[in-house]
């Protein structure tokens, strides 16, 4: 554990150098990656869930990946990237079924602004407000920066034909709330209501569950041994959770662990398949303040960025793939849109049959996350005809 406490206290130095600095980036990184990537472009994707989203007031801003894709392409770095980080689809079973539907960028794009449209109706049909509100994420689309050959990229075929592409992972913990039925926003609440509602007492009960927890990290290994059976060389850098501010109150102490087990498991995978993990605490310490929304600011997406390109450059630096690039072990499925729509009709099937064999607020909760396996699917059909209808027209 000697690493991970000097890897902290160097980000904290970090912290308090470039504090104010407008430009964080090392020249000396930059340098090196392009002179490592010179003769080929660096395919950079990002997956799946909102750590990889500025969900701030100022979302246009860039988010770390953005910013750290851009720092690159400035210093003259060849790079190919795809943003696939979504407010909607950003558990481990998206990952598996994006790779399999090989999506084009276009899609994806397309894809993140309407599953954006559905979140933002789900939050507000919670919070009792007029679910046309929802309707200005449209206004997201103008954050997402597209290009006329987005839909000649496709995801599987870029990781599959690149040297050494970067993945910057991170998801799991929607599945984990998901499983556990709760959430940073709602945790508090269901504490406090917890001698009246059965929702606090539940998520203890799948928190005890070991094979729960277990089931959505093996959703995670099978992404890290699918992305590298598509390519041996892929570098994946994984972000580990990290505690947000409204859980630093009575009785959340068993998410804190739940995190930190989480953590520690994810630290395992990496180092199983000598992947990257990244320490995303002392981002949560500094920048995640609020009781809403957990996630980190804007101004931290700078440093993340700058953070990020560091551990890059050290393990390409101390720890470069030396591995022949291999084939993948069996075909890649390439089943488009289509395939992707069935993977999801497949998850409602499933989750509704197994509702109807549970009673109470078990049952409750299964057939809300069916409600949200369908949300899902008017999302891939809204994608689906919002490109077919650009094909149309020609742009």
């Amino acid at each position: 554990m000697l690493h991970l406490f000097l890897t902290f206290i160097a980000f904290y130095s970090m912290i308090a150098s470039v504090f104010g600095d407008g430009n964080m980036f090392d020249e000396e990184e930059l340098k090196y990656l392009k002179q490592y990537y010179k003769d080929t472009t660096l395919a950079m994707i990002g997956l799946n869930d909102s750590q990889g989203i500025n969900c701030n007031v100022d979302f246009f801003k860039d988010s770390f990946f953005g910013i750290l894709v851009s720092a690159l392409k400035d210093y003259g770095v060849a790079v190919t990237d795809i943003d696939a980080f979504s407010g909607l689809f950003n558990k481990t079973e998206h990952i598996d079924y994006l790779l399999d539907s090989n999506l084009t960028y276009e899609e994806i794009k397309e894809l993140n602004i309407c599953g954006m449209i559905k979140s933002l109706e789900k939050i507000a049909t919670d919070l009792s407000l007029p679910k046309f509100i929802a309707k200005l994420a449209n206004i997201y689309k103008f954050a997402i920066k597209t290009n006329e050959n987005d839909k000649e990229i496709k995801i599987t075929d870029i990781l599959k034909t690149s040297k050494e592409p970067i993945i910057i992972y991170s998801t799991g913990s929607n599945n984990l709330m998901r499983e556990v039925g709760n959430n940073p926003a709602a945790i508090v609440k269901d504490y406090k209501n917890r001698d009246k509602k059965p929702n606090y007492n539940y998520t203890l009960d799948k928190m005890s569950d070991p094979k729960v927890f277990q089931g959505v990290m093996d959703g995670v290994e099978n992404n890290f041994k699918k992305i590298l059976d598509i390519n041996n060389t892929a570098d994946i850098y994984a972000l580990g959770l990290y505690t947000p501010h409204s859980f630093h109150k009575e009785g959340l102490d068993d998410f804190i662990n739940l995190k930190n087990q989480y953590n520690d498991s994810l630290m395992d995978i990496c180092s199983k398949y000598h992947m990257t993990y990244i320490d995303m605490n002392a981002f949560g310490d500094y920048f995640s303040k609020g009781d809403f929304n957990f996630h980190i600011s804007s101004k931290a997406h700078n440093y993340l960025a700058s953070y990020v390109l560091s551990i890059i450059y050290n393990r390409k630096f101390n720890h470069p793939i030396t591995e022949e690039k291999k084939e993948p072990s069996s075909p890649l499925v390439n089943g488009g849109v289509s395939y992707y729509m069935s993977c999801i009709r497949k998850d409602i099937e499933n989750t509704e049959g197994k509702a109807n064999k549970l009673l109470g607020y078990e049952r409750k909760r299964e057939f809300d996350v069916a409600e949200e396996h369908k949300r899902e699917l008017e999302a891939l059909e809204e994608m689906k005809g919002k490109v077919l209808t650009k094909r149309i027209k020609g742009y």
